[in-house]
C-alpha cells in the first residue's frame, strides 16, 4: 500500500495554483447557488408559486454543501503535501 499523496508528483508552484483555481471554482459555485436561490425566490413570490421555496432551499444545500465538501477536501490535501514539504 503506497503512503504517497496523490499530489506528490507537482511541484509547488503546480499545488498553489491548483488550490488558488479550487478556491475560485468552489467561490464561484456557491455565488451562482445563491443567485440561483434568489431568482427562483423571487420568481416564486412575484407568481405566488409555493413549490419555487422548496427548489430555493435545494440550490442553497446543494450549491453550498457540495463545493465545501468537494473542494475543500482537495485543498485540505493539496495544503498537507505543501506542509509536508516544507518540514
Amino acid at each position: 500500500m503506497a503512503s504517497e499523496s496523490e499530489y506528490a508528483n507537482y511541484s509547488s508552484d503546480e499545488l498553489n495554483k491548483k488550490a488558488n483555481r479550487y478556491k475560485k471554482v468552489q467561490i464561484g459555485m456557491m455565488v451562482m447557488a445563491v443567485a440561483f436561490a434568489a431568482i427562483v425566490g423571487i420568481y416564486s413570490a412575484i407568481n405566488e408559486l409555493k413549490e419555487g421555496y422548496q427548489m430555493a432551499g435545494i440550490f442553497l444545500v446543494a450549491g453550498i454543501a457540495y463545493p465545501l465538501l468537494t473542494f475543500g477536501a482537495m485543498r485540505k490535501k493539496i495544503k498537507a503535501e505543501l506542509e509536508n514539504r516544507q518540514n
